[in-house]
């Protein structure tokens, strides 16, 4: 017994000192050179691992859905538009902010003849509550907080035209100052 327990504790620490790097350099390994202490910086970027330039420039993009033509201004190329999406009666848009994940960052718009679908989403949301209307695009919306898929949401909902509503959706932007107000500011119907 005490043989076999002085193997275990033998292979243990052979295991150790090899997750640990064995406390030394392996012996084929050549020995480093000093760094260079010239004032000129070394260039250590590549073409692969550089990132995208960010050009700052905002883009306008326009949508026709159901008669209602939207237009709204992304402020950079943080921003990515997802495209219209939908068909007749039930028309979206989502812009996300630098990455389309699942709990990524949003605002969203949709166009639909009455507000049924709206109002169900929102009164599946937990912990509802009315908030400040808000005028977008020339139409006063009400003002919705809920959580919804395990997310925090803020609506606004308005009548756009005789025959169409739309809402606007946000989770995640800060809609009272900097990029995610100016999206909203900039949205028009017409």
């Amino acid at each position: 017994m005490k043989r076999i327990t002085s193997i275990i504790l033998a292979v243990m620490l052979v295991i150790g000192l090899a997750a640990c790097g064995g406390g030394g350099a392996p012996a084929d390994t050549a020995p480093t050179e000093p760094a260079d202490t010239s004032s000129e910086p070394a260039d250590t970027s590549s073409d692969d691992d550089a990132p995208a330039p960010s050009s700052g420039e905002s883009t306008e993009i326009s949508y026709e859905m159901d008669g209602v033509n939207i237009s709204v201004v992304l402020p950079s190329s943080d921003w990515i538009d997802d495209g219209k999406y939908g068909s007749a009666g039930s028309y979206s848009v989502i812009w996300y902010y630098k990455d389309d994940y699942s709990n990524s960052p949003r605002i969203s718009l949709e166009i639909r003849a009455d507000t049924s679908s709206f109002d169900k989403r929102i009164n599946d949301g937990d912990n509802r509550m009315d908030i400040a209307n808000r005028t977008i695009g020339g139409v006063d919306m009400k003002g919705v907080a809920y959580d919804l898929y395990g997310m925090e949401w803020i609506e606004y909902v308005g009548k756009v035209n005789a025959d169409n509503f739309a809402s606007i959706r946000i989770s995640r932007v800060d809609i009272e100052s900097g990029e995610g107000k100016a999206v909203l500011d900039s949205i028009k119907f017409n």
